[in-house]
This record gives structure tokens, C-alpha cells and sequence, in this order.
């Protein structure tokens, strides 16, 4: 079944996984033993970027584990892709993520054909120890004439003729929500106008992390993470 319409058709969706420092020996050449394993997958490129890796966190206020994200500048990462099935996987020390461009088939295709693959070979060489937190994330981008309006395409975004006559200039939404027991939701929403073309571009990040609470794998924490994102898109968006 397909996950979005057409009028939110994603221009990408990504599945990241993050793992314990101190489970997983790391060094660089990892990159090359992993090129090696998924070039027969079709991969077809890779390119390192320095100075930039994710991380992860897990906080507390009352000792209970919370997953929250973050990034630091240390380290480098490498780029793999798949220029045919438009796929991208990126890599850095303790961390993994798998990218598909639009077109958008569904989270079931997703899994089968590029993370579970891409994770095989990813612990074939010895990394994916002790997961410790997953994101699912959704992004679109849509191109608005000034006439269009938001509540058009988001529920919660109220329409201008509540307020009285005029138009919308300008929008920063930002929401995050703590879901037991194990998850984390994010919403993020801004546009940014284009005066030469009478339109605004939007930009969403719909997100959901999710680490173990109870022992769970990481297709496990993959399902939940997923499952979750998808519903709160479904409820803040319009067919």
C-alpha cells in the first residue's frame, strides 16, 4: 500500500542507524572493505566528506533513557551511490544511514532492497554492534505560488482567512514530542519566498528516532521508528 499521495510525493526518505562506540573497533578502512561488498549491489560512486559526523545522545531527566540526536564537526564520512536507483548510503564511525531519492515506493521496498542488503555487508565486516538509536526521517520540498496557502496541504497550519484578508509571508514551525516508551517525534516546518517567481518554497522534516528499551534489534527499532513518522505524517498532512 502506498504510503503518501501524490500532492506529498517525499523527495527523499533516510533510515539511520547509530551503534556503541565501545562495541565497534573502528578505522578508516572500513570504507573501502564496505565499497567492496556493496559495489555488486550497484553502487556505483563513493566520496568522502571531512569534518562532519552524527551523532547521537541518549539523556534523562528521571534516569529513564531518551533518545535526542545532535552532530559535531569531527571525523569524516563517506558517500556511496547508486545513480540507477537513485539510493545513497552514508557511512562514519559508529553510524550508517540509507537515502532514496524520489520517486518514493513505500518503507517495505525500502528495507528490502537497500538497508537490509547494505546492513548485511555492514556487519559482514565486523561493524553493527549494539545498536543504539534509529531515525526515520521524511523530507519534501514544495513550491507554492503566493495564492496557494499552506493549510492547503497541513492540517495544524491555520488558514489566513482565519485571521481576516491578506496573505501568508513567512512560516517557522519547529514541535518535538517524547512518546513512550521508546521514541522520539520531530516536526519541522519553514519556507522561504521567492519574490522573482510570486511563490514560496516549504520545506518539511517529519522525523522519529527510536532506541532500544528493551533489548529490541535494529529492524525492530527500524519498524518503530518508521511506523511512528509515517502515522504523524499522515495525521499533519492533506491528500
Amino acid at each position: 500500500m502506498a504510503e503518501i499521495t501524490q500532492k506529498h510525493e517525499l523527495t527523499e526518505v533516510v533510515c539511520a542507524l547509530w551503534f556503541d562506540s565501545a562495541s565497534n573497533l573502528w578505522d578508516s578502512t572500513f570504507f573501502g572493505k564496505f565499497y567492496e561488498r556493496i559495489e555488486p549491489l550497484g553502487y556505483d560512486s563513493k566520496q568522502e566528506q571531512k569534518g562532519y559526523q552524527v551523532q547521537f545522545e541518549i539523556k534523562s531527566d528521571q534516569g529513564e533513557p531518551k533518545p535526542t540526536n545532535q552532530a559535531s564537526e569531527i571525523g569524516s564520512r563517506m558517500v556511496f551511490r547508486n545513480t540507477k536507483m537513485q539510493y545513497a548510503i552514508i557511512m562514519a564511525e559508529n553510524f550508517i544511514s540509507f537515502h532514496k531519492l524520489a520517486p518514493y515506493k513505500n518503507w517495505e521496498s525500502l528495507m528490502k532492497e537497500q538497508v537490509v542488503p547494505g546492513m548485511r555487508e555492514y556487519i559482514d565486516i565486523g561493524l553493527g554492534n549494539n545498536i543504539r538509536q534509529v531515525q526515520s526521517l521524511y523530507l519534501n520540498k514544495y513550491t507554492l505560488s503566493n495564492e496557494d496557502t499552506l493549510s492547503n496541504y497541513f492540517k495544524f497550519i491555520p488558514s489566513v482567512q482565519d485571521f481576516g484578508t491578506g496573505k501568508e509571508s513567512n512560516l517557522i514551525f519547529q514541535s518535538q514530542y517524547q512518546l513512550e516508551p521508546n521514541l522520539l517525534q520531530e516536526i519541522r516546518l519553514n519556507s522561504i519566498l521567492n519574490p522573482a517567481t510570486n511563490s514560496h518554497d516549504i520545506f518539511l522534516q517529519c522525523s522519529c528516532y527510536s532506541n532500544p528499551s528493551n533489548n529490541q534489534n535494529w529492524l525492530t527499532l527500524c519498524k518503530d521508528a518508521h511506523d511512528q513518522n509515517n502515522l504523524t505524517f499522515k495525521k499533519i498532512t492533506k491528500n
